[in-house]
C-alpha cells in the first residue's frame, strides 16, 4: 500500500510539472507594438494577444526574447537599432504593423552606425532564430569606414584579411551562431551599403533568406556578402547603386530571380547565380564565375546578350526555340569564362514563361523593335508584363497601337510592361490602347 502512494504521489508532480510547462510555453511568445510618442498605438491588446507598448524600436527589442514579435505602427522613426542579441533571446522578428515600407521609416539617427545591426551569441542549438526585418523603409546610414557598432573584430583590418566595413541599411554578423533569420519586404535606400552578411554557415542553421527587398541608391554597395556560405538572395530590384552585388570570399550561396539593373556594376565576385536579370549595368558582371545552374544547365537574362537562340551549338545548344542562347557563348566573357553564363537566356522571364514577350496577331517577337519593323499600318502590339530593354524608334509612316502588361499566356493584360530605353517618334503615330507602358 505504500508503494502505491509513493507511485500516485509521483504521478500528481509529474502532472503538475506538465502544466507549468505547458502554462510556460503558451506565455513564451510575446507582442511588442512600437508607436511614436506623438501618436497613439496603431493597435490594441486583446485577451488572446497581449501587447507590450513601447515608443522606440530599441526598448522593445532589448525587451524581447527568443519567438517575440515586435511591431511597429506607421511613422518615421529615428533610430539606430542593435539587435545583436544573446544565447535564448535571438530568434526575434522586427515588422512593421502595416507591411508597408513606405509608411514605417527608420532611419539611423547616427550615420556612423548601422541603422540596423542583427546577430547571435550564443551555440546553434542555444537559438531556434536569428533577428528577422520585414517591411520598413531603411536609410541613413551613410558613415564609415570604419562603422561604429561593429563589434571590434568587423573593424580590424588584421582579422580575417577583413577590411573595416562601412555602416549599411542592414548588418548581418555572427560571433558564434544562430540560426536562419529573414529580411524581406524593405526598402533600402540613402546607406553607405544596402544590406552587408558576414560569417554565416548552414552547416550551424546560420543563414539568411533575403527576399523581396527594393535596394537602390546606397553610396557603395547594394548587397555585400563577405566570408560564410548558404544564403538565398531572391527576388530583389537592386538598383543605381555604384555596386549592385558584391561577394567576398563567400561560396555556395544562390542568387536567383533577382533584379540587377542601372548599377555602375552589377555582380562583382563568385557565386551561384541563375534567373537573374542584369540589365543596363554600366559593367554587368567583370570576371564573375558561376553564373550559370550547373543542374539544369540554365542561366541568367542579359540586356547585352546578342546572341542567337538557333540550334546551331552541341549538346543543349543544339535545341533551337527553347529561350536560351546557342551563340556567343560564354557570356559575359572574361578571365572566368569557362564558368561564365554558358546558357544565357533570351528574354527576361524566360525561365517561367515560354510565350515571347511581344506578338502582332500572335505571331512572337523578342522585342518590341523587331515587331515595330515588320508592323503594318493599323496593327496592334502586344507585350507581356516584363522588363523590355533596347530603345523603341517610332520612324515610319504608319499608325500602331501597343497594348501592354500581358499575362504569360495574353490573356490578361492587369500589370506593367516596362521598357528599358527610350520612345522615339519621328514619323506616323502610336496610341497606348490599354495596360500601362512604362519607360525606364
Amino acid at each position: 500500500m505504500k508503494e502505491n502512494k509513493i507511485v500516485l504521489f509521483s504521478l500528481k508532480y509529474l502532472f503538475l510539472v506538465i502544466v507549468l510547462l505547458g502554462n510556460v510555453s503558451a506565455a513564451f511568445s510575446a507582442t511588442y507594438i512600437v508607436y511614436l510618442p506623438s501618436e497613439s498605438p496603431c493597435t490594441t491588446s486583446t485577451p488572446n494577444e497581449p501587447a507590450y507598448y513601447k515608443t522606440t524600436i530599441q526598448s522593445a527589442v532589448d525587451a524581447s526574447g527568443g519567438g517575440d514579435t515586435v511591431k511597429v505602427c506607421p511613422g518615421t522613426y529615428y533610430e539606430n537599432v542593435h539587435a545583436y542579441k544573446s544565447k535564448y533571446t535571438c530568434d526575434i522578428t522586427i515588422e512593421s504593423y502595416s507591411q508597408n515600407p513606405t509608411d514605417t521609416i527608420v532611419k539611423a539617427v547616427d550615420p556612423d552606425q548601422n541603422t540596423f545591426y542583427l546577430g547571435c551569441m550564443g551555440a546553434p542549438w542555444e537559438n531556434d532564430g536569428s533577428p528577422s526585418v520585414i517591411g520598413f523603409t531603411i536609410t541613413g546610414a551613410t558613415g564609415g569606414p570604419p562603422c561604429n557598432n561593429a563589434v571590434p573584430s568587423e573593424n580590424n583590418p588584421s582579422s580575417w584579411n577583413y577590411a573595416p566595413q562601412s555602416c549599411a541599411g542592414i548588418r548581418v554578423y555572427c560571433s558564434t551562431y544562430g540560426k536562419g533569420g529573414s529580411l524581406r519586404n524593405n526598402i533600402i535606400t540613402g546607406n553607405n551599403i544596402g544590406i552587408n552578411i558576414k560569417d554565416t554557415d548552414p552547416t550551424w542553421e546560420f543563414f539568411y533568406v533575403v527576399e523581396d527587398n527594393t535596394i537602390t541608391s546606397n553610396k557603395s554597395v547594394g548587397i555585400n556578402r563577405h566570408f560564410g556560405w548558404g544564403n538565398t538572395i531572391f527576388n530583389n530590384y537592386i538598383s543605381d547603386n555604384p555596386i549592385g552585388i558584391r561577394t567576398i570570399y563567400a561560396d555556395d550561396d544562390i542568387f536567383e530571380g533577382n533584379t540587377i539593373i542601372s548599377n555602375g556594376v552589377g555582380i562583382e565576385g563568385n557565386n551561384y547565380f541563375y534567373y537573374n536579370r542584369i540589365i543596363g549595368n554600366a559593367v554587368q558582371a567583370p570576371d564573375t564565375c558561376n553564373l550559370y545552374n550547373h543542374d539544369t544547365l540554365e542561366g541568367n537574362y542579359w540586356s547585352d546578350y546578342s546572341g542567337d537562340d538557333d540550334g546551331s551549338g552541341t549538346d543543349k545548344h543544339s535545341i533551337a526555340g527553347d529561350n536560351i542562347g546557342d551563340t556567343l557563348i560564354p557570356h559575359p566573357s572574361g578571365t572566368c569564362s569557362g564558368d561564365s553564363d554558358e546558357y544565357p537566356f533570351m528574354y527576361s522571364d524566360a525561365w517561367v514563361c515560354s510565350n515571347l514577350p511581344v506578338t502582332i496577331a500572335a505571331a512572337p517577337f523578342y522585342t518590341l523593335q523587331d515587331a515595330y519593323d515588320t508592323a503594318v499600318n493599323g496593327d496592334t502590339i502586344q507585350s507581356r508584363s516584363i522588363i523590355l530593354p533596347k530603345d523603341l524608334n517610332i520612324d515610319r509612316n504608319i499608325s500602331i497601337t501597343l497594348n501592354g502588361g500581358f499575362a504569360c499566356d495574353y490573356s490578361s493584360n492587369a500589370n506593367i510592361t516596362t521598357v528599358y530605353g527610350n520612345m522615339m517618334i519621328s514619323d506616323g503615330s502610336v496610341a497606348i490602347q490599354s495596360g500601362i507602358i512604362e519607360i525606364l
